[in-house]
């Protein structure tokens, strides 16, 4: 596998594609091969023309890529129901030239009770063993990303395991599932940093009631990203500039929808480009 390209400084932000139309993707696709930023490829949908085109043009030979599994079908939860699709997505993922394989720990909410963690724990830990093997023989990291549960469960999850997981912070998911602040979050994954954990980051904004994945030019334009708890006051654009300053090694992925992909991406670059991060970072 080559070694993509060097990134441009301020390069980590990136975008998500799936594999559903080649025609929406094909400009995001461009624009990240002529930036060099990282990309991010979710394997969903199947569309023929879709995955021809990202086959062919191997995108991860030039940019850092991550390939996102179908966390419907692959997630940790149920991934001993579907060996076949798991062979088939890591084979993608080589072909693809990723770096980097990310899933979920489950498709839907689990239990929250504490009580009944340890069963659960007992139930995951053998499917994440089953995935990281997978990963480590086609040399892939593995990222597991925060969905339906609260810092503390996956405090305890990574307490268990192995050194070689990642983390991907999804900060809509943490605001709107969750009741720890964004500090709260950045506080855990420094700790899984310090341990020497790869971290990655997903990035949309939503207003707290639901999983929007908003743009954040669009949700500008709405008024939305004026501080709020979740941020500790600080108005999104400060944030992403404080993560840009904090995490310059870490992939930093829009998940937007791919009609405001690349405005959405112009945006915060300029707005990034004037707001000097808070020497606090995230409050």
């Amino acid at each position: 596998m080559s070694a993509p390209s060097p990134i441009k400084p301020g390069g980590r932000f990136g975008c998500k594609i799936v594999d559903r139309d080649r025609a929406e993707i094909e400009p995001i696709l461009e624009r990240l091969l002529a930036d060099v930023r990282p990309l991010e490829v979710g394997l969903y949908y199947g569309d023929p023309a879709a995955r021809e085109h990202l086959f062919r043009l191997r995108p991860g030979a030039r940019l850092p890529l991550t390939l996102h599994l179908d966390h419907r079908r692959l997630s940790l939860f149920d991934l001993h129901r579907q060996p076949e699709l798991l062979h088939e997505q890591l084979g993608d993922a080589e072909r693809l030239g990723a770096t980097k394989v990310l899933t979920h720990v489950a498709a839907y909410p689990m239990t929250p009770r504490r009580e009944r963690w340890q069963g659960l724990f007992e139930h995951l830990l053998p499917r994440f063993d089953t995935l990281a093997s997978g990963c480590a023989r086609r040399g892939l990291e593995l990222l597991i990303e925060n969905t339906f549960h609260g810092d503390g469960f996956y405090r305890a999850l990574f307490d268990r395991l192995p050194g070689g997981a990642g983390f991907c912070l999804d900060i809509g998911h943490a605001k709107v599932w969750a009741h720890a602040s964004l500090r709260g979050w950045l506080d855990f994954a420094e700790g899984l940093e310090a341990q020497g954990r790869r971290l990655h980051f997903h990035l949309h904004c939503n207003d707290g009631l639901a999983d929007q994945h908003r743009a954040f030019s669009e949700a500008a334009r709405a008024g939305q990203t004026a501080g709020d708890h979740f941020s500790g006051g600080q108005d999104y654009f400060s944030v992403l500039a404080a993560l840009a300053a904090r995490y310059p090694g870490s992939d930093k992925i829009f998940e937007v929808p791919p009609r405001l992909a690349l405005e959405n991406l112009d945006a915060v670059l300029a707005a990034v480009s004037e707001r000097p991060p808070s020497p606090a970072g995230v409050h």
